[in-house]
């Protein structure tokens, strides 16, 4: 065989094997846009505190994830959350939401609202690091999520049926 032979085989020997090389898959809730998710893969993103609610005596300042890509990134990446800061996802009409843990590195209270009025909550969810993530939500179909430190739900003596006011930053 001479060398030209030689790379022509070679050559495609390993395109053959780039072939077979299986390609990474990760599971999403089907609303989430892969694409998205995988631009933030390495970072937070850092959104401007605009609302806040008061409960049990301590006002509770918002991020606010307004759009899409806002609310598909959350507070992914995040090492920490202040106990008096937190995240709400406003969503454009009543319907059932479920929310995932996927890299997201702390624990993290989820309060379901439908129309300022706690619908479920869900404490502690834990961090994802797996490709498969499980979702959480409520059975009753909400329009905002407030996404807290874990455990500070229950520190603020937040419960079902109770109404919370949000109102913009003054």
């Amino acid at each position: 065989m001479n060398r030209k032979s030689i790379r022509i085989l070679g050559l495609s020997l390993a395109i053959a094997l780039l072939g077979c090389t299986p390609t990474p898959s990760v599971s999403a809730p089907p609303e989430v846009d892969e694409a998205i998710v995988a631009q933030a893969i390495d970072r937070p993103q850092s959104l401007p505190l605009t609302v806040q609610f008061e409960a049990n005596g301590r006002t509770i300042r918002l991020e606010e994830a307004r759009t899409p890509r806002q609310r598909e990134i959350g507070l992914m990446f995040r090492r920490r959350l202040g106990a008096n800061r937190g995240m709400l996802f406003t969503f454009d009409s009543v319907q059932p939401l479920r929310f995932w843990m996927r890299n997201t590195l702390i624990p993290l209270d989820m309060v379901f609202l439908r129309n300022g009025v706690i619908q479920g909550i869900v404490r502690s969810a834990p961090p994802c690091t797996t490709p498969t993530c499980p979702t959480y939500g409520p059975d009753a179909p909400s329009n905002q999520v407030i996404e807290l430190r874990g455990g500070r739900a229950a520190q603020l003596r937040l419960r079902v049926g109770q109404r919370l006011e949000i109102r913009s930053i003054e």
